[in-house]
């Protein structure tokens, strides 16, 4: 995660100076930590699952829960307070792409990620076949009976 400092900031905790304009990022290894995932390098569906299964891992492994180990919505003080929307839109979304369309990856692509330092990204080179699915119900018009009344 890279950002850039729009004016200058002084942590506090360190004395540190980070000067405007100076390019600031936020190490993301631990999402791919062996000591904190087992085998991180390949997907698993149910990894969360599991760890929310743990004793006391309930709240630990949702996609708005932040701690030192997942960045993603920040931690502390500066956690997102638009993460729970934002959740949920991903998951809507999601359901919609899931549920209207079939994905495959082209045969002869490239699927091993493109690593370049600390960054882990999609091969630009991979490509991606999508074809629509013929729907079993319309998720468009779910019905919630009526809300004038």
């Amino acid at each position: 995660m890279r950002r850039l400092a729009t004016e200058d900031v002084i942590l506090p905790d360190d004395n540190i100076t980070i000067r405007r304009g100076q390019a600031v990022s936020v190490d993301t290894y631990s999402s791919i930590d062996p000591a904190i995932y087992e085998h991180p390098e390949t997907y698993d569906i149910h990894r969360f699952r599991r760890m929310r299964e743990q004793p006391g891992g309930a709240n630990k492994a949702q996609l708005v829960t932040t701690s030192p180990e997942h960045l993603g919505f920040g931690h502390g003080l500066h956690a997102c307070p638009g993460r729970f929307f934002a959740s949920n839109e991903v998951k809507v979304a999601l359901c919609h792409l899931l549920l209207k369309y079939d994905w495959k990856l082209a045969p002869g692509s490239p699927s091993e990620p493109v690593i370049t330092g600390a960054s882990m990204n999609v091969n630009p080179k991979a490509m991606v076949m999508v074809k629509r699915r013929v729907e079993e119900f319309d998720i468009d018009n779910l019905g919630f009976g009526d809300l004038d009344a």
